[in-house]
């Protein structure tokens, strides 16, 4: 609630290189993604996370799986459900630092708070949410 010095208009436009990525992370929040049920109702964090191309406008292109899905789980409808990318990162924090990432990116987890690119040649590490 006071007026800007120019230190601070300084600072401001020092910083714009990362105000991009901001607003697209900010943009992402509210678009929907493909969540296994295994996260909702199991508790399970978020072990592997694909990215295809959105299908429309309020369509992510992210799939948020535990990762011990069986393909009759996934393939059956019910067991996926649309909910905002914000909710997920609410939900699962390391998820957050990937969500803008690239059409064609595949991550699994590998620790409590990292993923890495999924080559698999790796398990995924599996945890519940605490």
């Amino acid at each position: 609630d006071r007026e800007a010095d120019e230190a601070m208009v300084r600072e401001f436009a020092d910083n714009r290189k990362y105000y991009g990525e901001m607003i697209e992370r900010r943009n992402m929040f509210a678009r929907r993604a493909y969540v296994s049920k295994k996260l909702l109702e199991e508790n399970w964090k978020v072990g592997y996370m694909t990215r295809d191309e959105p299908l429309n406008e309020q369509d992510s292109g992210w799939s948020f799986m535990a990762g011990n899905e069986s393909d009759e789980y996934v393939n059956d409808a019910s067991h996926i459900v649309l909910w905002p990318v914000g909710a997920v990162c609410q939900m699962d924090p390391a998820v957050m630092q990937h969500i803008t990432d690239p059409v064609g990116t595949s991550l699994i987890r590998i620790s409590s708070d990292a993923f890495e690119e999924d080559h698999n040649d790796r398990e995924i590490y599996m945890e519940k949410q605490g």
